[in-house]
C-alpha cells in the first residue's frame, strides 16, 4: 500500500488549474477526508494523486472544500484496515491505456469491505477517470468535477463511503473486468438484474437532483459528449438508489446512482471534530483530592484530523494554543489549574476547539478539595515580665491556604475574628491590668470557617510583686509621760488584691510586735525619745518601713500638757500597750 502525492502536476493540470481558480474557494481551512484508491498502474496512480492534489481547490458554490488524504491500496498490497478510511475509490474495471485494473483485492475482501461499508454508495457507468487525461481531460464541470464530487460525497457519510466506476465496456470488450456481478462481489446481490451495459454520449442532470451537493458545479452539458460518456446505465427502479444523472439516449435508465436516503446530501458532512483524548489530573484520569491552596497540573490530548491549530478550554476559559503536528494530527499540552481557594468539589470541564470553531466532546472531572486548618504563625505579648497592676496585650496571627476568616482563641475563649480571606490573619487583644503577683499560662489557638483547629502556642506572663507605698504617717510630736495619744499611718499597693499589714516597733528592739493596726492609742511611762517604727508587708514579700519619733517629757505635778499631734489620717484602734 502507499501514499504517493504526486509531487508534479502537469501542464493541462496547471491550465485547469489557473483557469478554475477563477472561481474556486480557498482551501486554506478546508476539512479532510482519508481517502482509499484502488491502485492500478503507475501511471493511473499518479493521474489519481494529481487529481488529489486538486480536491482542496473545487469550490464551484463557495461553501468550502474538502482535502485528501490519499492512500493508495495497490492488488498486490496486504488487506488494509478499511475502518481507516472515510471512502474507498474503486476505478473503471477495464485494461486499457493508464488502466489495468485487477479486481482480485476487492473479490478477495468482500466480507470485511461490507462490514466496513458505510451509508453513502456512487456507482456510475461514466469512466470519468479514464476520461481525466483523455477526452474532454481534466474539467471543472466534467472528469475532474465528477470525480472529486463523488469521493467528497461518499466520504462525508457514516462509516467507509464507496465510489465504483463502471467495471468495462460491455461483456463483449475483452478489456473489460466485469466484477460488479461477480460471485464473490460486495455489490451483486444489490445490482443483479438492474445492470446495463450500452454506451451513451448524452448525461442527463435531473431538474430534481441539480442543486444536490454530489452534482455541485456540474451540468447537463459538461457530463455529455465525452465520446461515449457511459459505459453501464442501471434500471432506475432499483431499490435503495435514486438516479443523479440519466441515461440521455435511454429512458428509464440512470447513469449515475446514489443510495437514495442519502442522495441529497452534503459534501462538508466530514468537517472534522477534533477530539479531546485524554484529560488528566495531577495525572490521573479520574476524580481527585486535594487540599485547599494547592494547584492542580491538568494535561490534555487531543487529536485533530485537519492539524488545525487548537485552543484548550478548561470551564470555558481558553488556557492554552497549540498547533497539531505531524500527519497524526495530536496535540499535548499541560496547564495549571487553581489554586482551589476553599474546600468543596469542583468540576472541571475540558474541551479542544479548532481554528474553524469546532469544538469537541467534553470531558468532566471533579476535584475534592479538603479543608486545611490553619497555622498559628505567631503569639506575641507585649512583655514577658511586668508588674502587678501593670496591663499587658496579646497578639496572634495565622495564616490558611484556604479562602477562610479565622476565629482566635486565649485559652478556649474567642478573642476576635479576622474576616479577610487571604494573607495574614490577626487579632490583638487586652489581657487586663493584673491585681496581684503570679505566673500566668496562655494557650493560643485559631479556628477557620469551616472548623479546622491550628496548631498550639503558649505564653507565659510573670507578673513581678511590687513593694508597698506608705501614703501618710504621724508627724514627730512631744507629749507628757503617762498620757494617751493616738497614731496612724495609711498605705497602697499595685497589687490591689494585696491586703496589707501594719505592725509596729515601739520599744526599738527590731521586732515589729508591739502593735498591728494601720492605727491605735499609746502612751510612755517614762520620759525619753522614743522612735515608733512602722513595717507594712503585702503579704507577697514586698514591706515598706516608715517610722515618727515621739519624745516624753515628766509630767508636771499639777499641770499636763497639751499634746500636739500631726496625724494624716486615723484608722482603727486595734490594741493598746504601755510601757
Amino acid at each position: 500500500m502507499s501514499n504517493q502525492k504526486h509531487p508534479l502536476v502537469s501542464q493541462a493540470t496547471l491550465a485547469v488549474v489557473t483557469t478554475f481558480s477563477l472561481f474556486s474557494a480557498s482551501a486554506a481551512n478546508a476539512a479532510s477526508l482519508n481517502v482509499l484508491w484502488y491502485g492500478q498502474t503507475d501511471a493511473y496512480n499518479a493521474e489519481i494523486s494529481e487529481l488529489a492534489a486538486l480536491a482542496p481547490t473545487f469550490d464551484p458554490a463557495g461553501d468550502g472544500s474538502l482535502n485528501w488524504n490519499l492512500t493508495f491500496w495497490n492488488p498486490e498490497d496486504p488487506t488494509p484496515t478499511f475502518s481507516d478510511y472515510d471512502v474507498l475509490a474503486i476505478g473503471t474495471g477495464s485494461k486499457r491505456g493508464v488502466l489495468d485494473f485487477d479486481p482480485t483485492g476487492i473479490l478477495n475482501n468482500k466480507e470485511v469491505i461490507s462490514e466496513a461499508r458505510g451509508n453513502r454508495t456512487f456507482l456510475t457507468g461514466q469512466d470519468a477517470d479514464n476520461h481525466y487525461t483523455g477526452n474532454p481531460g481534466p474539467r471543472p464541470n466534467g472528469p475532474l468535477g465528477f470525480l472529486i464530487n463523488a469521493v467528497n460525497w461518499a466520504g462525508s457519510g457514516e462509516g467507509m463511503g464507496i465510489v465504483a466506476l463502471t467495471d468495462g465496456w460491455g461483456p463483449r470488450d475483452r478489456r473489460s473486468r466485469q466484477w460488479w456481478l461477480n460471485d464473490r462481489s460486495f455489490l451483486k446481490d444489490e445490482l443483479e438484474g438492474y445492470v446495463s451495459y450500452f454506451e451513451t454520449n448524452r448525461v442527463v442532470i435531473p431538474t430534481e437532483t441539480s442543486d444536490f451537493a454530489v452534482n455541485e458545479g456540474l451540468t447537463t452539458g459538461g457530463l455529455s459528449n465525452w465520446r461515449a460518456s457511459a459505459h453501464a446505465a442501471f434500471n432506475k427502479n432499483i431499490p435503495g438508489y435514486l438516479s443523479i444523472n440519466d441515461a440521455g439516449s435511454r429512458p428509464g435508465y440512470a447513469v449515475t446512482i446514489v443510495t437514495a436516503s442519502e442522495a441529497d446530501g452534503d459534501t462538508l458532512g466530514l468537517e472534522t471534530v477534533p477530539t479531546l483524548e485524554s484529560f488528566l489530573i495531577n495525572g490521573q484520569s479520574e476524580n481527585i483530592n486535594i487540599f485547599e491552596g494547592e494547584l492542580v497540573s491538568a494535561t490534555l490530548s487531543a487529536t485533530d484530523i485537519d492539524q488545525d491549530a487548537l485552543d484548550v478550554y478548561v470551564n470555558n476559559q481558553k488556557l492554552s494554543t497549540n498547533t497539531s503536528s505531524g500527519s497524526s494530527g495530536t496535540i499535548s499540552t499541560t496547564v495549571q489549574l487553581g489554586p482551589f481557594p476553599d474546600d468543596g468539589s469542583y468540576t472541571q470541564t475540558a474541551e479542544v476547539r479548532d481554528e474553524d470553531g469546532v469544538v469537541s466532546e467534553t470531558v468532566t472531572r471533579t476535584v475534592n478539595v479538603k479543608n486545611v486548618a490553619p497555622t498559628l504563625q505567631g503569639f506575641n505579648l507585649s512583655n514577658s515580665v511586668i508588674n502587678e497592676g501593670d496591663s499587658a496585650f496579646a497578639e496572634l496571627f495565622a495564616t490558611d491556604p484556604g479562602a477562610d476568616s479565622i476565629s482566635f482563641f486565649l485559652n478556649d475563649e474567642n478573642i476576635g475574628t479576622d474576616t479577610r480571606t487571604s494573607g495574614n490573619r490577626l487579632t490583638r487583644t487586652n489581657l487586663g491590668v493584673f491585681a496581684d503577683d503570679g505566673t500566668f499560662t496562655y494557650t493560643g489557638r485559631a479556628r477557620d470557617d469551616d472548623g479546622g483547629i491550628s496548631n498550639t502556642l503558649t505564653r507565659t506572663l510573670t507578673v513581678n510583686n511590687l513593694d508597698p507605698i506608705i501614703t501618710s504617717l504621724t508627724e514627730d510630736f512631744t507629749i507628757r509621760t503617762n498620757t494617751t495619744f493616738d497614731f496612724a499611718s495609711t498605705a497602697t499597693d499595685p497589687g490591689i488584691n494585696d491586703i496589707l499589714t501594719f505592725d509596729w516597733d515601739f520599744d526599738g528592739d527590731g521586732l515589729f510586735d508591739d502593735f498591728t493596726g494601720s492605727s491605735g492609742e499609746w502612751s510612755f511611762s517614762r520620759s525619753g525619745i522614743y522612735a515608733m517604727n512602722l513595717r507594712v508587708s503585702d503579704g507577697d514579700g514586698g514591706v515598706a518601713f516608715a517610722s515618727f519619733q515621739a519624745k516624753a517629757v515628766p509630767e508636771p505635778g499639777s499641770v499636763f500638757g497639751l499634746l500636739t499631734l500631726g496625724v494624716l489620717g486615723v484608722g482603727s484602734r486595734l490594741r493598746k500597750r504601755k510601757f
